[in-house]
């Protein structure tokens, strides 16, 4: 019995550094592709393509990338990417700890029907410029297409994502604060030589959402023939709105 006490009172506490070394930072920094609108989401650890459907080549899309000090990457900056099957990027430091980003290609496109003097139509393929965008909040689910600066359309969903999974919703005069359960509306602002239109009443359309991906929070669907009243300087009868989304980051808030 001496002789255990003896041996356990010399034991010594093992020490520890009230300092530990930090770990080494681990960031995208930038990442380019020329003619390419890119976001790197920091907070989800996602690098957002945006692209309109008419752009077509996703199998050869060579990024740059610069990461972090005494960071590597794979696949490396330089090497030429197939953008149609999941790509991620991992970073490894210099002390084996590693962090992964998520490669995801958002595509928009919408066309517009509308009718001019004398009765004509035209059809034009065009896009809203970015930012595109969803946001879940308060069981309303918001659409956004456009600057806040530019021509831009919302539309806003009263559903929950996990049941919105279904075709099609139609579009009526609600507005955010007023959208009936299982409804959706539709705001248009439109901006032309400094005239500024909003738009707070389609009377008619349909919204639907064909895809959630809770991984990647992103959403795909489509909206078709939200109906305005003239839009333009020429417009004389309605404009018609359509176009479709993919892979659309959503935040739920």
């Amino acid at each position: 019995m001496l002789l255990f006490l003896a041996f356990t009172s010399c034991k010594k506490d093992p020490i520890i550094d009230p300092n530990p070394p930090a770990e080494i930072e681990k960031k995208i920094l930038d990442f380019y592709i020329p003619f390419k609108n890119i976001v790197i989401n920091e907070a989800k650890r996602q690098i957002i393509i945006y692209e309109t459907k008419d752009f077509n080549d996703f199998e050869n899309l060579t990024p740059y990338i610069e990461v972090s000090d005494g960071v590597t990457i794979q696949p490396a900056s330089g090497v030429t990417i197939d953008a149609t099957k999941p790509v991620s990027y991992t970073l490894t430091a210099t002390d084996g700890s590693k962090a992964t980003y998520a490669l995801i290609v958002c595509n928009v496109e919408w066309e517009y029907m509308e009718t001019i003097s004398g009765g004509a139509s035209i059809t034009g393929m065009a896009f809203f410029e970015e930012p595109w965008s969803a946001v879940s909040q308060n069981g309303v689910l918001t659409l956004h297409f456009g600057w806040d600066t530019e021509s831009a359309i919302d539309i806003y969903l009263k559903s929950p994502i996990s049941s919105a999974l279904v075709s099609p919703f139609p579009v009526g005069n609600f507005t955010p604060a007023n959208v009936p359960t299982g409804k959706a509306g539709a705001t248009f602002i439109y901006r032309e030589n400094g005239i500024v239109k909003t738009f707070v009443n389609p009377l008619a359309g349909t919204l639907t959402i064909t895809k959630y991906d809770a991984e990647k929070s992103t959403i795909s669907g489509n909206f078709g023939q939200i109906k305005y009243a003239g839009i333009g300087t020429e417009t004389q009868g309605n404009t018609y709105l359509s176009g479709s989304f993919e892979n659309l980051p959503l935040e739920i808030k």
